[in-house]
Formats: C-alpha cells, sequence, structure tokens
C-alpha cells in the first residue's frame, strides 16, 4: 500500500482525477388549464379505490426555464473554477419533482 502524508499527500490530492459531478435544478411550473387529474374508477389501488391518471406536459416557459438553468449551472461552475463543464437536458416530465401540483399549507 502506498501511503502518502505531509506534501506528497496535499500534491497527489490537487492532481485531477477522475472525479465528476452533477448538479440538478429545479424550478416553478405554471399553471396550465390543460392539465388534468382524473379519478380513474376502472382502475382500483389495492383498498379497491380509484386510482389517479395525470395528463400533464410541460409548457413553453418551462423549457425555457431548463434552458436558462443549464447556462446558469455552468456559469456558475466554471466560475468556482470547474474545468471540462458540460451541460445536458434530462428530458424530464411532470410529476419527477415535488410541489408540482401544489403543496400543503403549514401555518396560518
Amino acid at each position: 500500500m502506498n501511503v502518502k502524508i505531509g506534501p506528497e499527500l496535499k500534491e497527489a490530492l490537487i492532481r485531477p482525477g477522475k472525479w465528476t459531478m452533477g448538479m440538478t435544478a429545479f424550478a416553478e411550473t405554471l399553471p396550465d388549464t390543460n392539465n388534468r387529474m382524473t379519478l380513474n374508477r376502472d382502475v382500483k389501488d389495492k383498498d379497491g379505490l380509484p386510482t389517479l391518471t395525470f395528463n400533464a406536459k410541460w409548457g413553453e416557459n418551462e423549457y425555457a426555464m431548463v434552458d436558462d438553468m443549464m447556462n446558469d449551472a455552468a456559469e456558475m461552475l466554471e466560475a468556482a473554477g470547474i474545468k471540462n463543464v458540460s451541460t445536458y437536458n434530462a428530458h424530464s416530465y411532470p410529476g419527477l419533482g415535488i410541489h408540482e401540483m401544489g403543496m400543503s399549507r403549514n401555518g396560518q
């Protein structure tokens, strides 16, 4: 085993390695009267109750925010000194984040 201490350890830690990191962003989903959540009385859950069916999609604003968030994230990482920054769009869909359909009110 090759154990490094002192200056050798510091040198080994600042040498570039095969490290990667990721960043995820969430943004506001605007209300859209075309998006729906309905009861599906034909498909029941384990307790015999109707299940929910979601029919929803992102709008122009959400797609524009994805581009802005990717660009802003890249700028922040580069400003922090991160090298070889690349962006990608995972093409998510409604339901992968939380609170897209609203949230509970806590306190009054």
